[in-house]
């Protein structure tokens, strides 16, 4: 069996029909890069108990970094505006345990007009602002990378959801901390798969796995057309699609991302 026939089994719920694949094949570097590319080495931990000693340093990296994240959400309850978490620090959540959801950083949402207010009280309080890049300002918390958006998209990418949309559909968890409904969970889960197609980061299947679990809460996506083309797209992805590392900065790839991003915007 293929691997990316293997991931995306499991991302379905179907790790019982390719267990005895997961522990052929778990000695095989090539497999486990695989794996952790995609983000599934401490899922895998749980799933199949008999590769803990292949991806323990993969649960370890997650017990890790949902430690930093436990840290930084008692700071954000403080925080002087409203924010919300969203992504794998929010989806992670509805795991039957959130060390399955490894992270690789924090995805934060701020109305545009509170984000130096916000970004005064983060410094005040530890963080390291690191740069800015169009519709969001990159820190680093206790070598967590923090990236706080005031838009979801940037050019030629249109994202369908706007600031009255995440108004709407986000739930208080505690003080000015807010998470998304899974409403909106889903619709970012799209939008960001969409846009993650052809750049450095590509398609991962363990977005396969949220959906799941988002979908299983009756999650359903906002009235967005473009909300509603990212979320046909996502339901053609094949395991074919899948890569086993980042892409490649070339002028071929950036064309294709221009031309994705214009294709949405058409649609």
């Amino acid at each position: 069996m293929r691997y990316p026939d293997i991931l995306h089994a499991v991302a379905k719920g179907e790790a019982e029909r390719v267990r005895r694949d997961v522990v052929r094949l778990k000695d095989d570097p090539h497999f486990v890069r695989w794996v952790r590319f995609h983000q599934m080495g401490s899922l895998f931990y749980d799933l199949f108990p008999e590769t803990r000693e292949i991806f323990l340093l993969d649960r370890a990296t997650s017990l890790s970094r949902w430690r930093v994240w436990s840290g930084l959400r008692e700071i954000l309850k403080e925080a002087p505006v409203p924010v919300m978490a969203f992504k794998g620090v929010a989806v992670g959540e509805l795991y039957p345990d959130r060390l399955q959801r490894l992270i690789s950083d924090v995805d934060l949402w701020v109305e545009e007009g509170k984000l130096e207010k916000l970004t005064a009280y983060l410094i005040d309080r530890g963080l390291e602002r690191v740069m800015d890049v169009p519709g969001q300002r990159i820190f680093r918390y206790m070598g967590l990378p923090v990236e706080v958006h005031t838009a979801f998209t940037r050019f030629p990418y249109p994202s369908g959801i706007g600031e009255g949309d995440v108004l709407d559909h986000m739930v208080r968890e505690e003080g000015n901390l807010f998470f998304p409904d899974e409403d909106l969970s889903l619709s970012l889960l799209y939008v960001h798969a969409y846009k993650s197609m052809y750049v450095k980061t590509t398609f991962k299947a363990i977005w396969w796995y949220d959906e799941r679990l988002l979908k299983g809460r009756g999650a359903k996506v906002l009235n967005s057309r473009i909300v509603e083309a990212c979320r046909r797209w996502f339901l053609s992805v094949k395991p074919a699609d899948l890569r086993d590392r980042y892409l490649e900065d070339s002028l071929l790839n950036r064309l294709r991302y221009v031309w994705h991003g214009v294709k949405l915007r058409l649609s």
